[in-house]
């Protein structure tokens, strides 16, 4: 059975992967960034020394306001809501101001909230601001580019929608529903003045280690680059050679999911050749560059670091000098295309000084000019600056430097210009490479929210229904009669929108509990919990009990015939390096998880160095005790990754479950996927013509299946999928 729907998966992606590349090679003839070339140089000609390293420049909104207070005290209070401040008090209290006079070609808001209330209105009000400051700073520059993480919707702000992670899109295996769920997320995001989304990711996950793990749609190549290339298809949405939807980022090139133990940031430990490691790492950017995609986001990771001296991270070259060649010569595809890409590489967070700080480990210190030269020389375009004191210290500490506002970033790259560091030739390149992008951008105006949010309410809801994997369903207990349903037990976090959301959610760590989605934001949202859900779903006189850290009074007897359990088991919220397992790289500070740093408060300051969940003590005896009774357990998993369910006696979900429903990070609309699913509103596999709600990664059964990459085989293969 599970080699029938493999078989079926793989001629449905070939279809989709060879329609793809049809319109990809007709689209070659008709470069849509190379044909505002003459336009670019136009402007490039018109500017300044001081205007076109301002293009360069991508420094967050913190950033601009710690320059002006510690911590941007006085742009907090200047975002209170209900405060009255001018627009010129808000610009002086956040620094936009330097938006003006550095010539500042775009900026970002960073992985969390920069208001006590970020709404889309708030947002984009800021967004406005920060434009204005821009239009005088750089009249040649036809706008300012304004980014945001929105990872699985607009996540950044309060009260929008929330989509399953790309770990859940991919089981999904529906191209259709994800490119209209992108167009949605891009339109979402002009409207609180964002026009640049840094997403998708499309590594290929190696090792579910990897904190990072959920970003990925999954293990296969060939699905990577077929949804990879629908999600760019819909969020840049263009229409007549233009960009009507916010740009795309295809992220991170190159290797990011395939470090070593899963370390994020770490090195790829490769020995084969360029169209190996292609093979295995690249196909989704094929996919990005059949779609046109504006920007590309360099990562963090080495090649084969290890005896080169430090000096393979992506930011400093690579292995092969792969950036430049990508975008200078081309790469072979692995459908024989040379694909070149034509817009402009963005750096990610602090990549160079974070080059720099390995680069230390082995050579002398640079000095600042010398890393900004070192990197664009790379083939990095645009520079993103982060605010200091998230992950500088390090580099301090390696380096001497302190690099916390845009006047130093500016100043560097300026004298390493004047020094002959960096080429006439290729700052125009740069320059010209981000001017061609902003010249297709044509976003669109006047979108009704309301209208908006419905649409994506409805597509969330689909997608979170097709994002479920049955994982066991003894003697067909599910879907359930909910007729015959008189009391329920709920067992964990059953009602936590934090969880069920995952990392990327409103904070960049993400946060347990569901401050960010009561009143009015829950309904605009549609946010709602399994408990929520289920309660909806049952008659009001049905009796609910609940086991979580604390043992509710159980009745002693309860009636198997008409008595369920619903239990969760989930991982905590976590975003990149703090969902590590077993890194081993933690005494670095840039790793530091501990109380100290608060970037997680969920997690422990060693981190954990088993890829599993269990249930706890109270929670095991009670469902140990329920089930002498026969009463079924109906178990539900929130988790960013395949995790081990076997482990731990009684306390093991898969053993002592009657069912077991993967839900991954499902979203806002999880709850009532998951209530339609339990209650037979929704049958898995019976969307996208058979192959939704079945695995993209391997399930393990134990930490060694883990750590040899599967290479005996899984517990549960890709491809499975229960259907009930």
């Amino acid at each position: 059975m599970n080699k029938i729907f493999l078989v079926g998966s793989i001629a449905v992606l070939a279809c989709l992967v060879s329609t793809a590349v049809w319109i990809y090679n007709a689209a070659e003839k008709k470069n849509l960034y190379q044909y505002q070339h003459v336009k670019a140089k136009e402007l490039f000609n018109k500017m300044s020394l001081d205007e076109k390293i301002g293009q360069l420049l991508l420094p967050s909104y913190g950033v601009l306001s710690n320059a002006v207070s510690p911590k941007g005290i006085a742009c907090q209070k200047a975002l209170i809501p209900g405060r009255h401040i001018t627009d010129d008090g808000v610009i002086k209290a956040c620094g936009l101001n330097e938006i003006q006079h550095y010539h500042v070609g775009a900026v970002l808001a960073a992985g969390g909230p920069h208001y006590n209330a970020p709404t889309p209105k708030n947002w984009a009000d800021l967004n406005m601001l920060a434009a204005a400051q821009h239009k005088i700073g750089s009249p040649f520059d036809p706008l300012l580019l304004t980014g945001n993480d929105a990872i699985h919707g607009n996540s950044n702000v309060q009260g929008t929608v929330i989509f399953p992670h790309n770990i859940g899109l991919g089981v999904t295996h529906d191209s259709e529903l994800i490119q209209k769920i992108a167009v949605l997320i891009g339109e979402d995001s002009l409207v609180s003045g964002f026009n640049w989304v840094y997403a998708p990711t499309l590594a290929i996950v190696q090792d579910l280690r990897w904190g990072r793990s959920y970003e990925s749609f999954g293990q296969d190549g060939a699905l990577v680059k077929a949804l990879g290339y629908a999600y760019i298809n819909g969020l840049q949405n263009i229409q007549h050679s233009r960009i009507t939807g916010p740009l795309a980022t295809a992220k991170h090139f190159i290797g990011d999911g395939a470090t070593r133990y899963g370390i994020d940031q770490g090195d790829d430990e490769y020995t084969g050749d360029l169209s190996d490691f292609w093979r295995i790492n690249g196909q989704g950017y094929e996919g990005a560059l059949q779609a046109h995609v504006a920007t590309l986001m360099v990562s963090h990771n080495a090649i084969n670091d290890e005896g080169t001296h430090n000096n393979t991270r992506m930011h400093f070259g690579g292995q092969w000098d792969i950036l430049n060649k990508f975008k200078n010569s081309g790469i072979h595809g692995t459908d024989n295309t040379l694909y070149r890409f034509p817009g402009f590489a963005v750096s990610d967070w602090n990549g160079h000084t974070r080059a720099a700080y390995y680069y230390t480990l082995s050579h002398p210190a640079l000095d600042l000019p010398t890393i900004f030269a070192k990197t664009m020389n790379a083939g990095v375009d645009m520079f993103m600056i982060g605010q200091d004191g998230d992950n500088d210290d390090d580099h301090r500490s390696r380096t001497g430097l302190r690099y916390s506002a845009v006047r130093e970033a500016f100043d560097a790259i300026k004298s390493a210009y004047q020094q002959g560091l960096i080429s006439p030739a290729r700052l125009e390149d740069a320059v010209i490479r981000i001017l061609q992008v902003k010249l297709v951008m044509d976003s669109k105006k006047d979108i009704d929210y309301s209208v908006l949010q419905e649409k994506e309410r409805k597509l969330a809801l689909q997608a979170a229904q097709e994002s479920l994997v049955l994982l066991k369903n003894n003697e067909k207990i599910l879907p359930l009669n909910r007729d015959k349903i008189k009391t329920v037990v709920f067992v964990g976090d059953t009602n936590d929108l934090g969880i069920q959301n995952g990392g990327w959610t409103i904070n960049w760590q993400g946060q347990k509990g569901n401050q960010y989605f009561i009143g009015a934001d829950q309904r605009s949202s549609g946010a709602i919990t399994l408990e929520q859900a289920i309660k909806q779903s049952l008659p009001s006189e049905t009796h609910y009990y609940y086991v979580n850290t604390i043992k509710d009074t159980l009745p002693k007897v309860l009636d198997a015939r008409n008595s369920i359990i619903i239990s969760v088991v989930a991982e905590p919220p976590y975003a990149e390096y703090m969902g590590d397992i077993g890194n081993n790289e933690v005494s670095d500070v840039w790793y530091d998880v501990s109380s100290k740093r608060k970037a997680n408060i969920y997690m422990s300051v060693i981190q954990n160095r088993v890829l599993d969940l269990q249930f706890n003590g109270i929670e095991a005896q009670a469902i140990a005790a329920l089930k002498k009774q026969q009463i079924p357990v109906i178990n539900v998993v929130y988790s960013g990754r395949p995790i081990i369910l076997s482990g731990g006696g009684i306390k093991s979900p898969l053993a002592n479950s009657d069912a077991v429903i993967v839900a991954f990070l499902p979203g806002t609309l999880g709850g009532k996927a998951l209530s339609n699913a339990i209650f037979g509103d929704y049958h898995f596999r019976s969307a996208s013509k058979g192959q939704s709600n079945t695995l993209t990664f391997p399930w393990p059964e134990n930490m060694t299946q883990v750590e040899n990459n599967f290479s005996a085989g899984a517990l549960f293969p890709v491809g499975y999928g229960l259907a009930d």
